[in-house]
């Protein structure tokens, strides 16, 4: 351990969930060493992307969801095995840039497991005891949406990672179901280990950020640097109505796993339902209203604490919403859709694996063989203009190639001069 902290601050972005999570960490990936370059760190040790890790570690007890129980296993057997691991990575990684030419100023974190695991006032102390070695003054930035919208939202992600619908949009909640909609709470935990001061909530508002842009907002709001950061569009997207009641269906009869081992059919699938466009997908608001308001007391004590310039903490939610009903023509419209699409991923993966065959033929001198393997790609590809510009290239490659035949005349001519001059 370093005998000061190495860092001046810490930027924690905690979620919460279904607020743009994702979109700001594939950001904050995507540009470290622009962040590196301009003196912040966002350490790969705790996560290529999300830094999930550091959630699962400050847990007390074993984590009951996949995501949690995998990294467990990633770093060790028990949750006290992947606490030492990730520690000893974590260090590792700050040591390497410390001793560089321009050591980070700046920690950033990104996990909205930092929300929705950490439930416990004992959690979140581990999250500061794990910092403390390293950081002098942390940033809590924590974005909040209604929880009626996050209940939607949350309902929207489950069946599009595999879930069936059993659940209802607005469950009846019990005490731990509801710390997870209990953003007083969680604020006001985080600020009593580290401070008023540092616990920065924002309210998940698009219209008012800068162009409407989470990840710029929160670069803003933290002092983040901009010059030199790439920006995309936001990722993680709800699906529509028609791709929603689909996957529903299609969970129930394809399991999102087998022997713990990902469906590689449900690959096509992902890919083409979070593009399939439609109606969105909508609720009752009478039933969305009901929701919201087990939580009125609560926000109006997080709005006079946090936020009182406001009059309400989220606006009034709109009672005329009705559920979009999906037709059983809609969904035969979207399997014969998948279909095709799904055939469009064979050819491709079919053209490819001849490319590579081809190489692999040609690189064992087996030159007829790997024209043939390369021609027959081109025909795979059919009218797919990437496909027959990559067989295309991959003909080309041959055409250009000398003969494996002299090659190997050569090599042998010169084997059988070695052989004579060794006998002499």
């Amino acid at each position: 351990m370093p005998a000061h902290p190495p860092f001046a601050r810490a930027i924690i972005h905690i979620g919460t969930e279904r607020t743009g999570s994702t979109t700001i960490q594939r950001a904050l990936s995507r540009n470290r060493d622009v962040l590196l370059h301009h003196g912040a760190l966002y350490p790969r040790s705790l996560g290529r992307s999300s830094h999930g890790a550091l959630a699962t570690i400050c847990q007390s007890i074993e984590p009951r969801d996949e995501f949690a129980r995998n990294a467990v296993r990633r770093y060790g057997g028990t949750l006290e095995e992947a606490r030492a691991a990730v520690a000893e990575r974590f260090a590792a990684e700050v040591v390497a840039h410390l001793d560089s030419g321009a050591p980070p100023s700046v920690l950033v974190i990104s996990s909205e497991h930092l929300h929705s695991r950490l439930v416990t006032l004992e959690e979140k102390q581990r999250l500061a005891d794990f910092l403390a070695p390293w950081v002098r003054d942390v940033e809590i930035y924590a974005y909040l949406r209604p929880q009626a919208d996050l209940a939607k939202s949350v309902y929207n992600f489950r069946i599009k990672n595999g879930g069936t619908g059993g659940d209802e949009v607005f469950p009846a909640l019990d005490s731990r179901q509801r710390r997870y909609y209990d953003y007083t709470s969680m604020l006001d935990e985080y600020a009593r280990i580290f401070g008023d001061a540092s616990v920065h909530p924002v309210l998940f508002e698009p219209r008012s950020f800068p162009e409407r842009d989470v990840v710029r907002d929160l670069l803003e709001r933290s002092g983040l640097p901009r010059e030199g950061f790439e920006f995309r569009d936001s990722t993680n997207e709800s699906l529509s109505a028609p791709a929603l009641e689909f996957m529903r269906r299609f969970n129930a009869e394809v399991p999102r796993r087998i022997d713990d081992k990902s469906q590689v059919v449900r690959r096509t699938v992902d890919r083409f339902v979070a593009q399939y466009e439609g109606p969105a997908f909508a609720v009752d608001g009478h039933e969305a209203a009901d929701f919201q308001r087990q939580f009125d007391e609560d926000n109006e004590t997080l709005r006079s604490r946090w936020f009182p310039e406001r009059e309400t903490l989220f606006p009034p939610v709109r009672t005329d919403t009705v559920p979009v009903e999906v037709s059983e023509s809609e969904l035969l419209d979207l399997s014969i859709a998948l279909y095709v699409a799904s055939q469009d991923d064979i050819r491709a993966e079919r053209v490819r694996a001849l490319i590579i065959e081809s190489r692999l033929r040609a690189v064992q001198g087996r030159r007829r063989t790997a024209l043939r393997r390369a021609t027959d790609a081109l025909a795979w590809a059919g009218s797919d203009s990437e496909l027959v510009e990559e067989a295309e290239s991959r003909l080309a490659e041959l055409a250009s190639a000398p003969r494996r035949g002299s090659v190997r005349w050569l090599v042998g001519g010169v084997r059988r001069r070695l052989r004579t001059l060794v006998r002499r």
